[in-house]
């Protein structure tokens, strides 16, 4: 059990749609956790995650892909209420492909979230935020 409200495995409120970014593959949402992960394509990689309103975050749990080739030491998770992304706390990331890295944050009043690697440029994630 990741946390008590992980909030993207309810797919009802956070459909596909909360997930989008740049210079990786276009299937973002695989990187739900449940997903096969979510692929950068080159450096200068994010993902963009829209909560649709905003939440109080408290946990961050990162992963690299299901086929656990590809992952990243450390990420860049920018946020804010709007698309500023002002606001900036650095993410543990993992050290090998088969366990997940728990940060834990508390981020109040954030909706809009950007995820960059600042570790390894070629790297898979999968993310699932808990809060509420």
């Amino acid at each position: 059990n990741i946390c008590d409200n992980p909030l993207f495995k309810d797919t009802r409120t956070f459909s596909n749609t909360v997930f989008s970014g740049s210079g990786g593959s276009n299937n973002y949402n695989n990187a739900r956790f449940t997903g096969s992960g979510w692929c950068s394509a080159r450096s200068g990689s994010y993902l963009l995650l829209d909560l649709q309103k905003e939440y109080h975050i408290t946990r961050v749990v990162v992963m690299g892909n299901r086929d656990n080739t590809n992952w990243s030491e450390s990420y860049s998770l920018k946020y804010s209420h709007d698309t500023t992304y002002k606001n900036r706390e650095q993410i543990t990331g993992n050290r090998n492909g088969y366990q997940a890295s728990t940060t834990l944050v508390d981020i109040y009043n954030v909706r809009h979230m950007k995820i960059e690697s600042t570790g390894n440029t070629d790297f898979c994630l999968r993310i699932e935020l808990c809060g509420e």
